[in-house]
């Protein structure tokens, strides 16, 4: 992977699955800022209420296989970068 990850907040809701431990092991490796849902501490914030979400207007493509890390990793490397926020979009 490379440093696009680097102190990034990601999200990973399936840490125990097949790729789980794998993926969350190489975002630490470069440094990104991980939080992984499992189904228990999933099923406990649900029912104390502390479940969110975030509504985001601008690019969002969903990473959930290895072709669509290698598209998004391509889009980055080309200077395509239609998610990156300016630092007053954040």
């Amino acid at each position: 992977m490379n440093s696009f990850w680097k102190d990034r907040s990601v999200l990973v809701t399936a840490g125990t699955g097949l790729l789980g431990p794998w993926l969350v092991s190489r975002l630490m490796d470069t440094s990104a800022k991980v939080v992984s849902l499992e189904r228990k501490p999933l099923k406990r914030l649900a029912r104390a209420g502390q479940l969110m979400a975030y509504r985001r207007n601008g690019f969002f493509y969903a990473m959930d296989t290895f072709r669509q890390y290698q598209m998004l990793d391509q889009l980055w490397s080309s200077g395509q970068r239609p998610g990156k926020a300016g630092a007053d979009e954040l």
